[in-house]
């Protein structure tokens, strides 16, 4: 008897249980739809897409698992070009000469400006990580009327 008594409580604690998370899940996976059917969704980008699109525009630098895109970017005298960071540490970017631009150190996820010279002509740069020596070059600004 006993033993009839004990099977019988388990049985129907696993049966309240089992409705508990089947009940739950549904509710947890089920979702309200956010629109109407008659709206099309929007394909979403990837991460690098959405840098892509970014530099579209032909007047932003992006600095990115160790490297920088574009590597040679053309632009107008005096055109304000925008200076991404997405690396894990402060970068800078500078021409060469480090006289003729400079970005300040930009803080991981942040973003700065500089003003291209206003001369036109190839203006090589580099970008330095915070605190370091270490360059990473290769990088051209074009400057063209």
């Amino acid at each position: 008897m006993n033993r009839t008594i004990v099977l019988t409580i388990a049985l129907i604690t696993i049966s309240i249980g089992a409705y508990y998370l089947g009940s739950r899940s549904k509710t947890d996976i089920v979702a309200e739809p956010t629109s109407s059917p008659t709206s099309t969704p929007m394909p979403s980008l990837s991460p690098m897409e959405e840098h892509m699109k970014l530099l579209d525009d032909g007047h932003t630098i992006m600095m990115m698992g160790g490297t920088y895109n574009p590597k040679v970017i053309q632009v107008s005298p005096g055109s304000t070009i925008k200076v991404l960071n997405h690396e894990k540490t402060p970068m800078g970017l500078m021409s060469d000469d480090h006289e003729t631009f400079t970005t300040s150190f930009i803080e991981a996820g942040g973003e700065d400006t500089f003003n291209a010279p206003q001369k036109p002509g190839s203006y090589p740069f580099h970008l330095h990580p915070k605190g370091s020596d270490q360059l990473i070059s290769g990088g051209i600004l074009i400057v063209e009327m």
